[in-house]
């Protein structure tokens, strides 16, 4: 419900700031300050499954974010560099 509810608050907040730009990917960039994409992509399930289709995430939320410092592919390190 919290995550229907933050989607729908997302168009609300398009329409007040940029009536022209309304899309689902967009709705869902705003909902996702107030809710986690895990959230959302959780509630796009269900309406897939009862709706009997398959949709494209990627289309919806747009591409998953990686957080933290690291670029993508990036592997560890195996043991820190050493200053003199």
């Amino acid at each position: 419900l919290a995550a229907a509810g933050a989607h729908e608050l997302g168009h609300v907040w398009i329409f007040t700031h940029h009536p022209f730009l309304q899309t689902e990917q967009l709705a869902n960039e705003v909902a996702m300050r107030l809710i986690s994409r895990d959230v959302l992509a959780q509630l796009y399930s269900k309406v897939w499954k009862r709706a009997g289709v398959k949709g494209d995430l990627v289309r919806f939320l747009g591409p998953e974010v990686s957080r933290g410092l690291a670029s993508p592919g990036a592997a560890p390190e195996s043991s820190p560099a050493q200053v003199p």
